[in-house]
């Protein structure tokens, strides 16, 4: 009797255990994918009258090819992104493009490394708008670059010199992506059934633990 619950509480204790290591290490694996795969930096472009400049750091976890977009506002398939969640009926991407066409002026597209190296630098002009969408979702692609990992931050930054035109009415997002080594949706979706599955490893834990208790009586 003593030899059965002893077995007993040993194989609670190791499937608690078990179960609890497995769903903190499933845990910070989906946080740290979860931080790789999101967008690095986004700028809203500064439509003025006069010329204007906007910026924003990022520290690039990943290294490999980022991907430099023109954000269409309310983008439904982007929740992930604060700036994407603007009225999508009132500017569609079609509409985003256009206003840029459109518009005389110019924007400058500039990254910036932690020494304040330009290592890439894009004007768009009219004559030069990137003209495909992709499948699916409200961005235009501008260009790639190579990004190197590293703790030091960069700069994305967009300057805008104003044409004769007024400003486009969409708004419009310049945001840098970084190489996506997932499907981040359907890797979290397994993270998740992961998760349960150690969640009922530590049930099944705590209830050998409280028969091998009984047993003990």
């Amino acid at each position: 009797m003593k030899n059965s619950r002893k077995i007993l509480l040993g194989t609670g204790i190791a499937l608690l255990i078990a179960g609890v290591a497995g769903a903190g290490i499933t845990y910070q694996d989906i946080r740290r994918e979860n931080l790789m795969h999101a967008v690095a930096a986004t700028v809203p472009v500064p439509f003025a009258d006069t010329a204007a400049s906007l910026s924003a750091g990022f520290l690039p976890y990943r290294d490999g090819t980022y991907s430099l977009y023109l954000s269409a506002p309310g983008d439904p398939e982007d929740p992930g992104r604060g700036p994407g969640q603007r009225n999508a009926a009132a500017c569609p991407p079609e509409a985003v493009l256009a206003g840029i066409i459109e518009y005389d002026g110019s924007l400058e597209i500039a990254v910036t490394d932690p020494d304040g190296r330009v290592t890439y630098s894009r004007r768009i002009t009219p004559g030069n708008v990137p003209a495909t969408l992709p499948t699916g979702r409200g961005w235009v692609l501008i260009d790639t670059l190579g990004v190197p990992a590293g703790g030091r931050q960069w700069t994305l930054g967009v300057s805008v010199r104003p044409g004769d035109t007024h400003p486009p009415v969409c708004g419009m997002d310049i945001f840098l992506l970084p190489p996506q080594r997932h499907d981040i949706g359907s890797y979290m979706a397994g993270g998740v059934m992961w998760l349960v599955g150690f969640g009922g490893c530590m049930m099944l834990g705590f209830i050998v633990i409280v028969l091998a208790g009984r047993a003990g009586r």
